[in-house]
């Protein structure tokens, strides 16, 4: 079991309403407030999931961060100059949209997508299949998705995710949300690059911004405005790190499908934030790929969640971060690294709408932190 003071069961109203029910000893109390600023974003894999959240959950989240990320429903999609092969020869896209039965993609056809494939110069299949999924329920209202606001980056020296997927991914959400910023010009490499020697040397060092450019500055900034960080940052992140917290992640797992998430998660809860209805805003970070791997005897991990730049700034700015893990079990290559879903391996159709198993547990885990009631139960 795992302890975190702040980390209560959800409560069992809606998680949407302002209205928002705390137990006060044997009373209940009721504060009207509206609910605070949910953000999300992710690196790589994570990345994909957090395009998908933003999609799926639009109403929840205020915007987010895409570092080297490929849009939504790509992985799955088939575009016209597509070769499909026999599902057996590739496994690990167990759905494909647009194949006919027994017959899938490449994996990550979108993700070594090049800039003049489909992906990157026309996502129309993209934007239809969400209008498509929002009409029919699967995803979020198109409006909320419209007042978002979508910062998506691309280090120069990436050389895991090509040019064409990231550009597809700001054309898609640019089709939404005219407050799409796509930052291209930092010559760093697949990484979240921020202001931290940690970083200099990370994995595919091909410089010089890998520890020179504060992404988390960069997307809070963005997506929540300057006044959103009017507090400054703190640059102690040693002492920063000292105050993650770990919680459990359990309780917010569907009962109808196992999520694969890790037993445990971090939070990093500055301390006015501490206080019930302080109204803080919220913040998730998604880990990439490797979650376990370990570099200079920390994992990926704890890389991001102690040096990504998050809590320096959420310190002084009441923002509560939130780091999701996932586990490292699983039939598939992807799953067994410690991957997000992004290729449909936790249930198809589903894996990128809002009754997609890690879909649901993130949305529940952004609005418990949140401080936002939600149906115990059931899907939000």
């Amino acid at each position: 079991a795992y302890f975190c003071r702040y980390c209560r069961l959800p409560d069992p109203l809606d998680p949407l309403v302002a209205e928002m029910r705390m137990q006060h000893g044997g009373g209940i109390a009721y504060t009207r407030r509206l609910p605070p600023k949910i953000s999300v974003s992710g690196l790589s894999s994570g990345a994909d999931a957090a395009a998908q959240l933003l999609v799926a959950y639009s109403a929840l989240f205020a915007g987010g961060g895409i570092f080297a990320g490929q849009p939504w429903h790509c992985a799955v999609q088939r575009f016209p100059q597509d070769l499909m092969r026999p599902l057996i020869e590739s496994p690990n896209v167990p759905y494909c949209d647009g194949c006919p039965e027994g017959f899938t993609l490449k994996y990550d056809h979108c993700k070594n997508a090049p800039i003049d494939h489909a992906v990157g110069a026309n996502v129309s299949l993209l934007v239809a299949e969400a209008r498509a999924a929002a009409a029919a329920g699967a995803i979020d209202t198109l409006a909320s998705l419209e007042r978002q606001r979508v910062f998506v980056y691309r280090g120069l020296n990436d050389t895991t995710y090509n040019k064409g997927s990231v550009q597809g991914t700001a054309n898609f959400f640019a089709n939404f949300t005219p407050a799409t910023h796509f930052v291209t010009h930092v010559q760093s490499a697949h990484l979240l690059p921020a202001i931290e020697p940690y970083l200099c040397f990370w994995q595919e060092w091909s410089g010089p911004d890998n520890c020179t450019y504060d992404g988390a500055g960069a997307a809070l900034r963005w997506i929540h405005g300057d006044a959103a960080l009017a507090g400054g940052r703190n640059d102690d992140t040693n002492a920063l790190a000292k105050r993650l917290q770990p919680f459990d992640q359990r309780p917010f797992f569907p009962s109808t499908a196992d999520p694969l998430l890790d037993d445990r998660g971090l939070v990093f809860v500055p301390a006015p934030c501490s206080l019930p209805a302080a109204g803080c805003a919220v913040h998730m970070f998604l880990h990439g790929c490797g979650v376990d791997e370990s570099w200079y005897n920390k994992t990926n991990f704890e890389v991001y969640s102690e040096f990504a730049g998050f809590n320096n700034w959420a310190d002084r700015n009441r923002m509560i971060v939130v780091y999701p893990k996932m586990s490292t079990r699983g039939k598939y290559t992807q799953q067994q690294s410690g991957c997000w879903d992004g290729y449909g391996q936790t249930g198809g159709l589903d894996y990128d709408r809002k009754a997609g198993s890690q879909m649901q547990t993130l949305a529940r885990i952004a609005s418990h932190f949140a401080r936002l009631p939600m149906e115990a139960g059931e899907r939000l």
